[in-house]
């Protein structure tokens, strides 16, 4: 899921200015990796339920490595963002599997994005296009599951594996009693953690506001 998927969604949402100015890429470069990250989410959205399902689904667990190899070609733009960057202070406070944190912090990340003022432009639109992908290719109860925005799209597509143990937000992390404790060292080593592409810039500030929202998940 970490591989396949949020390889690729990160990826897609590094700001293209960013890239243009910093790491001096292409325009075609840009599209090349972000053509991997549309069509590696596609083959998540289209495969992952079938290769949870069934394991022995030979050809589903092919598509789902191929995702994956397509998210890693997909983050030669950027250094991903505030998903990897918090999920990587999680692992490394509360000793938990890196795959496991990045999708119990997705959801908080990206809609603390979503709810900031610069969050538009080309975010915003990126966003919208990744939110257009899952809803149109993920398997779905219900026409009415999923939503417009991307955060709430993801939270609703992850919700689809928590019988296989994925669990979103860290309430169940965070000591009881030392919430602000635990939140403050959280925010202090995402913030000074190397992946910071984000489709907008996050602080301290904003990783202290994003964990206070897991922890209450």
């Amino acid at each position: 899921l970490e591989f396949a998927l949020f390889h690729s969604l990160e990826a897609y949402m590094v700001p293209t200015d960013v890239m243009l100015t910093r790491d001096g890429m292409t325009m075609d470069e840009i599209e090349y990796c972000d053509g991997f990250a549309l069509k590696g989410m596609e083959l998540v959205c289209r495969s992952l339920d079938r290769a949870v399902e069934d394991g022995a689904d030979i050809e589903s667990r092919l598509r789902m490595q191929i995702a994956a190899l397509y998210g890693a070609k997909a983050f030669r733009k950027g250094d991903l963002g505030g998903v990897h960057a918090s999920a990587h202070a999680l692992g490394a406070v509360f000793h938990r599997h890196h795959g496991e944190c990045i999708a119990r912090m997705a959801v908080p990340v990206i809609e603390h994005s979503e709810s900031r003022q610069d969050f538009e432009g080309e975010a915003k639109e990126r966003a919208g296009v990744l939110a257009e992908l899952i809803r149109n290719f993920a398997p779905s109860p219900s026409s009415s599951s999923y939503g417009a925005s991307l955060s709430q799209n993801v939270d609703e597509y992850l919700k689809r594996f928590e019988s296989s143990g994925i669990v979103v937000g860290c309430k169940d992390l965070v000591r009881e009693g030392s919430e602000s404790e635990d939140i403050q060292a959280l925010a202090e080593l995402a913030a000074n953690d190397g992946c910071q592409t984000n489709p907008v810039p996050l602080n301290k500030t904003d990783y202290h506001q994003i964990f206070t929202r897991a922890a209450s998940m």
